[in-house]
C-alpha cells in the first residue's frame, strides 16, 4: 500500500489497504467524512495521488462505502483534478453540509504497477498500432475522442520509444475488441506515464471500437541533423533532420537561442553563438518537417523538445531555420587586474578574435565554479560582481538580459 506521508486523509472500510475506501479528513483534532455532493472523478484523482496511488479508478459515492460516524467535514467539494491536496480544492466551508452518514464519499485508487501499455496491429513491433491499456486485469483500447500529438508522446516515451511521429485515429488502426478503457485523454505531452494525463475516467465512454486511439513511434536512431550552406562545415546553417527516409528543414516559428544550443550540442559542438531565421540562411526544398520546436535547452536530443508534430507546419522555406555554432577550441578565458596572478579578477571570454567581459547578472558561485575549473584553479571561493572588479572596455560577450555589469572570480586555494 502507498505510504500516505500527509496524514490528513485516509481510507476506511475492509478494502481500504487495496486503495478502495470511504474518505476521511483530519481537521480540527478530529476524523471526519465528506458528503457526497458534487463528489466525482476529479476529486477522486486527487485524493488519490494524495494518499501515494498513481490515479483514481472511481469515484465512490454513498452505499458504495461503508456508512462513517461523527463529523462531516465537506460538502460540495469541486477539485478540477490537478491539484496536489483536496483542501485546495473548493468546498462549502469546514462542517457545512447537508448530508447524512449514507451519503459518505469514498475512493477506489490504483497504482502504476497495475497499469501496462501495449501496441496492436502487423506494425506493433515497429512502433505503430492501437494503443491498449491493461487494467483491472483486462487489455483495453483508448477512445480517440481529442486523441492528439501530445499524447501520443507520452504513450510513444512510457513505450520506450524517443518520440511520436503522429497520433492514429479510427480507421488508421486495427479495429479492437472487448474493454474501451479510456476517453478524452487530455496529455500536456510531458507526463512520464499515461495515466497520469486527464481523462472521463476507467471505462467511462461513448465511443465504438472503429474510434480507437493509435500512435505511430520513432527511435533516436532513425532521426539524424545536419547542417546546410556554404558555411555549413564551419558550425554555421540550415537545420535539417533526417526523418521517414528523408531530409527536411525546420520553421523558424519560435526558434530560439535554447534550440540553438540542443542542436549544436547534438552536432558535436560545445555550444551555439546564436539562432538564426529564414534570410539569415540559404532557403532549403523539399519536406519542411518541424515547426514551433520549442526546446528548454538542456535536451540530449532535438526531437526531446516539443513541436507541432512530424510535417505538421505553415510555413515556407523562406522561413528555415538555422543555427550559428561553437567549438570548445574557440573559446579562451582569462583573469584580468591587478590580483589576476592569484586567481582573483574580472572575467574575460575571447570569442570571435576578441577579448571581451561577461556581464554579472545572474553571475553566481556556480558560474565562478565553472570558471576556475576551467582556468585550472580547483576550485572558486566566491562570484564577484562589478565593482569589486575593474572594469573592462570594448566587447561585452556573455549577458543575461543586457544589464552592463562585469563579473568576476575569486578561486580558491589549492
Amino acid at each position: 500500500m502507498p505510504t500516505n506521508k500527509n496524514k490528513t486523509l485516509r481510507l476506511q472500510g475492509s478494502l481500504s489497504k487495496n486503495g478502495t475506501g470511504r474518505v476521511e479528513v483530519f481537521f480540527n483534532g478530529h476524523w471526519g467524512t465528506i458528503c457526497d455532493d458534487g463528489w466525482d472523478f476529479k476529486d477522486a484523482r486527487v485524493v488519490c495521488r494524495q494518499l501515494g496511488y498513481q490515479d483514481a479508478v472511481r469515484a465512490l459515492q454513498g452505499g458504495q462505502v461503508p456508512d462513517g460516524s461523527g463529523r462531516i467535514w465537506l460538502d460540495e467539494v469541486g477539485c478540477k483534478g490537478m491539484e496536489e491536496n483536496l483542501i485546495s480544492c473548493s468546498h462549502k466551508g469546514w462542517g457545512e453540509h447537508d448530508c447524512n452518514h449514507d451519503e459518505d464519499a469514498g475512493v477506489e485508487c490504483v497504482s502504476t504497477a497495475n497499469i501496462m501499455l501495449r501496441l496492436q496491429g502487423s506494425l506493433s513491433k515497429n512502433g505503430t498500432g492501437r494503443v491498449e491499456v491493461f487494467f483491472n486485469g483486462q487489455w483495453g483500447t483508448i477512445c480517440g475522442h481529442e486523441w492528439d500529438f501530445k499524447d501520443a508522446r507520452v504513450v510513444c516515451r512510457q513505450l520506450g520509444y524517443k518520440d511520436a511521429v503522429r497520433a492514429l485515429h479510427g480507421g488508421q488502426v486495427p479495429h479492437g475488441s472487448e474493454r474501451i478503457w479510456l476517453d478524452k485523454v487530455e496529455c500536456k505531452g510531458i507526463e512520464q506515464n499515461l495515466i497520469s494525463c486527464s481523462h472521463r475516467g476507467w471505462g467511462e465512454h461513448d465511443c465504438s471500437h472503429y474510434e480507437d486511439a493509435g500512435v505511430e513511434c520513432i527511435s533516436a536512431a532513425n532521426i539524424m541533423l545536419r547542417l546546410q550552406g556554404s558555411l555549413s562545415k564551419n558550425g554555421t546553417g540550415r537545420v535539417e533532420v533526417f526523418f521517414n527516409g528523408q531530409w527536411g528543414t525546420i520553421c523558424d516559428h519560435g526558434w530560439d537561442f535554447k534550440d540553438a544550443r540542443v542542436v549544436c550540442r547534438q552536432l558535436g559542438y560545445q555550444d551555439a553563438v546564436r539562432a538564426l531565421w529564414g534570410g539569415q540562411v540559404p532557403n532549403g526544398s523539399g519536406r519542411i518537417w518541424l515547426d514551433k520546436v520549442e526546446c528548454k535547452g538542456f535536451e540530449q536530443n532535438l526531437i526531446s523538445c516539443s513541436h507541432r508534430g512530424w510535417g505538421e507546419h505553415d510555413c515556407r522555406h523562406s522561413e528555415d531555420a538555422g543555427v550559428e555554432c561553437i567549438s570548445a577550441a574557440d573559446i579562451k578565458l582569462r583573469l584580468q587586474g591587478s590580483l589576476n596572478k592569484n586567481g582573483t579578477g574580472r572575467v574575460e571570454v575571447f570569442f570571435n578574435g576578441q577579448w571581451g567581459t561577461i556581464c554579472d547578472y545572474g553571475w553566481d558561485f556556480k558560474d565562478a565554479e565553472v570558471v576556475c575549473r576551467q582556468l585550472g584553479y580547483q576550485g572558486a571561493v566566491r562570484a564577484l560582481r562589478g565593482g569589486k572588479v575593474p572594469h573592462g572596455s570594448g566587447r561585452i560577450w556573455l549577458d543575461e538580459d543586457g544589464e552592463k555589469m562585469i563579473a568576476g572570480i575569486s578561486k580558491t586555494l589549492e
